[in-house]
């Protein structure tokens, strides 16, 4: 089941990503790079902001299964306020499987839409 639902993740990704590569400059999407460097069999955790709100946006990993695997998600909260509505955090914790370099692509998206993702982060993961 676990395998299942990265898989369809995966294929989420590859159809937004290749529906972003059609479309022209002229988008509103963000952009980032960032590094992360780890050991092998080490955590690591990637959090972003908890964006499923009624907004439909959700976040989409996609990465390369021989160099890490996901081994959790959750959101945890930030805000003190029981009555304030957003603040939260998700959190991925991935798990470097070899040696090398590989990405981590997380993009905000909806994807049932043919619209451009709102955001592409870019984890460059340099694995020791």
């Amino acid at each position: 089941m676990k395998s299942l639902k990265i898989a369809s993740i995966l294929l989420l990704s590859i159809i937004s990503l290749s529906t972003f590569s059609a479309v022209s400059a002229t988008s509103n999407t963000v952009f980032e790079e960032k590094q992360i460097n780890v050991n092998v069999n080490d955590n690591f955790q990637i959090e972003l902001p908890d964006i499923s709100g009624s907004s439909g946006y959700c976040w989409i990993a996609q990465y390369d299964l021989q160099f890490v695997s996901l081994t959790n998600e959750k959101v945890i909260s930030t805000v003190k306020d029981p009555f304030f509505i957003g603040g939260n955090v998700k959190q991925y914790t991935f798990t470097a499987k070899k040696p090398g370099q590989t990405k981590i692509i997380m993009t905000e998206s909806r994807p049932w839409s043919n619209e451009m993702p709102a955001k592409v982060i870019t984890y460059l993961i340099n694995i020791k």
